[in-house]
């Protein structure tokens, strides 16, 4: 067995291990990476002071994006992708020229404009985003970047077709933006309604085109959006999946063991090097 190979190995057990649940419940994880966090914030608040105007660039992978960042949470969050370089970049390193790619859960669109310029004009990305005011500032950064091959959905998606609830976050361009089934959590019925579809049934129909590479980030709903997309990533053209795993909110939902089942679903499709980039965001390639 390589290095690598152990350190994957290594890697695997220890973000899916009781260990990790239980210093999660505990607050340990939290507080480890809580003075790191501190400093950086304080070095984003004095760069936000500083910058004049309400965007906010930044450049990955030889690509430069300009994104609106006219609060201190969209603007941090802008910059801190350049510190997620180890995510997005082995990412964008899978994706070829004219691919088309999902980005489920685009949120504001910073994975969206960078995957789009890496496309190219022959390219395509389909970017879901169902809360409505993340949408809004997704569609102002597509045309802020004057990108052309980018369109933007504002249905969910997931195991089926169904109608649920999401509730926004109170700084929606923070990205937790979580849905939730009205049976199961009753207490999210105030939420804002959406609509959920399989990605398998949309594509089937032609709605959709059948991807190439998909990224998801669905705050705990990466589960149902996997099972529904099961015959898709089964496809020989769909190469590359990159996925962050919401633990802590899967565990909430009463799916503790959906990283592992995610791991074997992605195995099962054909996904034959799976890699954990960092603590919570797996890459399957093809």
């Amino acid at each position: 067995m390589s290095y690598s190979e152990t350190k994957q190995k290594i890697k695997r057990s220890v973000y899916q291990s009781s260990l990790r649940s239980l210093m999660r419940r505990l607050g340990l994880i939290r507080l480890f990476f809580a003075i790191p966090n501190q400093f950086s914030n304080l070095e984003h608040r004095i760069a936000f002071s500083l910058h004049k105007n309400c965007l906010a660039g930044i450049e990955i992978s030889g690509y430069r994006a300009i994104f609106t960042a006219p609060t201190f949470i969209e603007f941090r969050r802008t910059v801190a992708m350049g510190s997620e370089k180890k995510v997005i970049e082995p990412f964008l390193d899978k994706i070829k020229e004219g691919d088309t790619v999902f980005d489920i859960g685009a949120s504001v669109g910073l994975y969206t404009v960078f995957i789009a310029k890496k496309v190219g004009g022959d390219g395509r990305v389909v970017s879901f985003e169902p809360e409505r005011q993340s949408r809004e500032r997704l569609m102002g950064n597509i045309r802020l970047n004057s990108l052309g091959n980018v369109r933007v959905v504002s249905d969910a998606l997931g195991r089926d077709e169904s109608r649920q609830f999401l509730r926004p976050d109170k700084n929606f361009a923070s990205g937790a933006n979580i849905i939730f089934d009205a049976k199961e959590n009753p207490g999210a019925a105030g939420g804002e309604e959406v609509s959920v579809f399989s990605g398998d049934t949309l594509i089937k129909k032609g709605v959709l085109p059948v991807p190439n590479a998909i990224k998801i980030d669905v705050e705990g709903m990466e589960d149902d959006v996997l099972t529904g997309l099961k015959e898709t990533i089964r496809r020989p053209e769909c190469r590359t999946v990159l996925c962050e795993i919401h633990f802590s909110n899967l565990e909430k939902r009463g799916r503790p063991e959906a990283p592992k089942r995610i791991e074997g679903m992605l195995k099962d499709s054909g996904f034959n090097q799976l890699f954990w980039l960092d603590r919570s965001h797996i890459l399957a390639v093809k």
